[in-house]
């Protein structure tokens, strides 16, 4: 199995939030994930990415 289709596979299972993107940096599932972070602008999970790296 190969990333791609690793990616495909999980995007089937994760729920209906998370866009199991190749990079989870918030930007996809902005403003929809159930937790505090998201409440507002949803933009924390964002901010703190970009803090990381």
């Amino acid at each position: 199995m190969d990333y791609i289709k690793l990616l495909e596979n999980a995007r089937s299972c994760i729920g209906a939030y998370c866009k199991a993107c190749p990079t989870c940096n918030g930007i996809a599932c902005k403003n929809l994930m159930p937790v505090p972070g998201s409440n507002g602008g949803g933009d924390t999970a964002i901010r703190n990415y970009q803090k990381w790296q």
